[in-house]
């Protein structure tokens, strides 16, 4: 972030906390009104300076206005009339806190309250103090969660004491700790840290529900890395040429590696859910992990959907580059006369295409087929097949026990059975999102529409298919009533 960038941010945010100090004012003919009125002002012709990239003037309309500001009183969000300068005595924690909300918004990864703690960590920190109380509320949430010793100090606190809690960091808490409506008016319409304590409870609460859950498409789909949300290209299995005798004269041959390798590209998902000022004034918190858990649970669900809507589109997926989609005959990976997946000699003719497939230059790949994906007309199935079995001969053996993980998924909605290659020897279907996300970033603010607390959930994530080699579709047919040997 440049230091323009960083500017306009900062003044952003002191413009937008004196908007709201100037409508909290009652009487609009007054003196303090009008003060309030001509900061506002002042700042809304710096952002047009910055607007024009006059850089060089942010410092001192800043300083301008924070003279301004120590001459008269301002009014806070919980109706106290306190000196300009006590607000401003703030000002290292409003930056502090500028900090970490533009971080929340550019950051490609969750960020957390405990990023910006510093050396310091003692309660007269107020970045430490939001970490403990953001961990403590974690706890009260999620069953299981360690709390850490330094957290204990707020164990079982509720939502408003919380609240109250960040409000005494800025020096603007309400006199009374019991007037419930004034802490939470003034917490989410001030520079307290308690929207951000909210979101990092929040999304520690998400990501480890998230964590949790186990969709199918882990089992056959690589993980990669985007870097951006512009066309990747990853490389494939036999990619890199054939390695060829040195010459006598000890010259290595150059090669190049294949320019055939399928274009992916990541998008961002996101929604706004808002939680009511009933739940906070009742210190709701099951409410808090109940929408948690189903946050998690509908990510999880959302990126397995878009898997298979993308890579299994039609019962033949995406086109490739070769011209054809990732299951076809040409490819040698489709069996379009469907069989039942209970019979080894069908399982047999799936395993051995994917054996038999080769690089680009005509290599044998040699791949052994590890997952069998069905649907659940087929899953009792597919347990059946691969389940081990007591036999007193070896023609009575099951050759698939051990070899084959069965997986079930509901979006193969017919008899179709697949056949994926380990997928870190040999990936046809990856998924990926941005360096260091592991699951969906979480923000806060206080509500527009609703009374209340907004919650967005941002979730970067991309998934398509690079290669056909390492998997098999059959388009099935019923079960047989026994698993049949042959």
């Amino acid at each position: 972030m440049n230091n323009f960038a960083y500017a306009r941010f900062c003044l952003e945010q002191h413009l937008e906390t004196a908007r709201g100090r100037r409508d909290d004012i009652p009487d609009k003919n007054s003196r303090e009104f009008r003060a309030s009125a001509s900061i506002i002002s002042t700042m809304e012709r710096s952002l047009r300076k910055l607007d024009e990239k006059e850089a060089g003037a942010v410092s001192p309309v800043l300083a301008r206005i924070r003279a301004q500001r120590d001459q008269i009183k301002v009014q806070t969000p919980a109706g106290q009339a306190q000196p300009a300068a006590t607000v401003i005595a703030a000002a290292p924690r409003i930056t502090q806190v500028s900090n970490m909300h533009f971080a929340r918004m550019t950051a490609p990864g969750p960020v957390k309250i405990e990023d910006f703690v510093s050396n310091e960590q003692t309660f007269d920190n107020p970045a430490f103090t939001g970490l403990a109380l953001s961990e403590a509320f974690t706890a009260r949430c999620l069953p299981g969660y360690t709390l850490p010793e330094y957290a204990r100090t707020y164990a079982q606190i509720s939502i408003a004491m919380m609240a109250f809690e960040s409000l005494k960091k800025t020096g603007i808490a309400p006199q009374s700790a019991h007037d419930v409506v004034a802490i939470f008016t003034a917490a989410l319409h001030s520079t307290s840290d308690f929207p951000y304590i909210l979101a990092d409870s929040f999304a520690k609460q998400v990501l480890a529900r998230y964590e949790a859950q186990m969709p199918s498409y882990l089992a056959f789909a690589a993980q990669k890395t985007f870097n951006d949300f512009k066309s990747h290209k990853f490389l494939r299995l036999g990619d890199f040429p054939t390695l060829l005798e040195v010459g006598e004269n000890g010259e290595i041959q150059r090669g190049t590696l294949g320019e055939s390798r399928e274009p992916v590209t990541m998008a961002t998902w996101a929604r706004i859910v808002g939680i009511n000022r009933q739940v906070l004034l009742n210190d709701d918190a099951r409410a808090f992990a109940d929408l948690a858990a189903s946050a998690a649970q509908r990510t999880r669900g959302f990126e397995n959907d878009l898997v298979y809507s993308i890579n299994f589109a039609n019962g033949r997926g995406p086109e490739l580059s070769n011209g054809e989609t990732l299951y076809s005959a040409a490819n040698g990976n489709l069996t379009t006369s469907g069989t039942a997946v209970n019979v080894i000699s069908n399982i047999s003719v799936g395993r051995a295409a994917i054996r038999n497939q080769t690089s680009l230059d005509g290599l044998k790949l040699n791949l052994r087929p590890a997952i069998l994906l069905v649907g659940p007309d087929n899953e009792t199935a597919a347990e059946q097949i691969t389940a081990k079995t007591s036999a007193n001969r070896v023609t009575a053996a099951n050759p698939l026990a051990g070899s084959l993980t069965p997986v079930i998924d509901s979006n193969i909605t017919d008899y179709a059975w697949h056949l994926f290659a380990d997928p870190m020897e040999c990936p046809s279907i990856i998924y990926g999102s941005l360096p260091g996300q592991t699951g969906p970033s979480i923000t806060t603010k206080p509500g527009w529409d609703t009374l209340g607390v907004e919650i967005r959930v941002v979730r970067d994530f991309g998934t398509g298919a690079i290669d056909y080699r390492g998997t098999y579709r059959n388009d099935g047919a019923a079960p047989k009533d026994e698993p049949v040997a042959t």
